[in-house]
């Protein structure tokens, strides 16, 4: 008899793999870690998942300076777009 387990499959590199586990301790989404690349998660696990990294996103992005200017780089601005 086969058991099946509806789920999503998250391909990811290396680095946002490890974040999403790092994540897992406290919210117990992930249902198997394939491989390095690929994870399998709760079904209902996506919206979390994607804000998660939404907010990564949102905290380390910063626009590239335009030749020219000097000083910081700046915060990127209100412009958001979808990762997938």
């Amino acid at each position: 008899m086969v058991n099946a387990t509806r789920g999503l499959l998250v391909q990811c590199d290396v680095p946002m793999r490890q974040y999403l586990l790092w994540i897992e301790r406290e919210e117990r989404f992930i249902i198997n870690d394939l491989d390095e690349n690929h994870l399998f998660a709760k079904q209902d696990a996506e919206e979390r998942i994607h804000a998660s990294v939404q907010a990564l996103y949102e905290e380390i992005y910063y626009e590239p300076l335009e030749e020219g200017t000097a000083g910081n780089a700046s915060r990127r601005s209100g412009k958001r777009r979808r990762i997938r």
